[in-house]
């Protein structure tokens, strides 16, 4: 029994995963709603709409991504971000999973967002200036101080202050 056990696991576990995918699950998971007709695929509409609205002087594009949970969302959007990694820098960030969402702010957001930056161009060695997040973690000081509350980024933050 314990043989049909580890067979079924990771099955189960595909159609109900067990946490958010990561970017690095998103070809096991991922699977293009139009595969067979390029122009309609979710992924390519988004990918060109984006790269089209870089060059364009009219405000930069907007897309809504709406669906139940499971529905895909995430995926799409982490697809996304691969096939854009090639010609831009992509920044993984889980506002769900970096901050207490019940309590958040949008101080908290930029904050995060902004170590997220910080943290990305580390791990792909781009050498980034450490005086400069350490610049932008303090001018966001009296924030965290005021709206003092237990986040996950907080640890992350004190190593800059």
């Amino acid at each position: 029994m314990a043989v049909a056990a580890e067979f079924w696991r990771p099955i189960i576990n595909d159609f109900n995963p067990i946490g958010p995918v990561r970017p690095e699950d998103v070809s096991r998971f991922f699977v293009d709603r139009r595969e067979d007709d390029p122009t309609r695929s979710p992924l390519q509409l988004l990918k060109l709409s984006f790269q089209d609205s870089i060059w364009q002087p009219r405000p930069p594009y907007k897309a809504l991504l709406t669906g139940h949970v499971g529905s895909g969302k995430s995926s799409e959007l982490m697809r996304l971000g691969q096939e854009l990694a090639r010609e831009f820098f992509v920044v993984w960030f889980n506002a769900e999973f970096t901050l207490e969402t019940e309590t958040a702010n949008h101080f908290d957001v930029l904050l995060a967002m902004g170590l997220a930056v910080h943290a990305a161009a580390q791990k792909d060695n781009l050498d980034p200036d450490e005086q400069l997040a350490k610049e932008f973690v303090q001018s966001f000081a009296k924030f965290v101080r005021k709206f003092d509350r237990c986040c996950r980024w907080k640890r992350d933050c004190r190593a800059f202050l």
